[in-house]
């Protein structure tokens, strides 16, 4: 990104992809519970949401003051150590469930 236009187009795609991703999780869960189990289901699904979006909040400004290491700015090794950690998640999450 290196305007305005550029980092509003991107935050354009990120909401156009992940749009979707709440409804169909919680059609997909309507299909495995029935409708009382289903509110406590969701109920967890959202604390836990909202209990990752603080976590991710507070890690990315702990590795945004990263910056200078390595002649890096703060921005590189965010986007390395999170993409580096949903990539191991990934990776590990198929062999976990066999």
């Amino acid at each position: 990104m290196t305007n305005r236009a550029s980092f509003y187009a991107t935050r354009a795609l990120i909401g156009l992809f992940e749009g979707g991703f709440i409804p169909g999780t919680i059609l997909f869960a309507s299909y495995f519970y029935k409708t009382k189990e289903l509110a406590v289901r969701l109920a967890f699904f959202w604390s836990t949401l909202n209990i990752a979006r603080i976590i991710s909040s507070l890690l990315a400004a702990g590795i945004l003051e990263m910056r200078g290491v390595g002649g890096k700015s703060g921005w590189f090794w965010l986007f390395l150590i999170e993409g580096l950690l949903t990539f191991v998640i990934g990776f590990i999450t198929p062999i976990a469930a066999k």
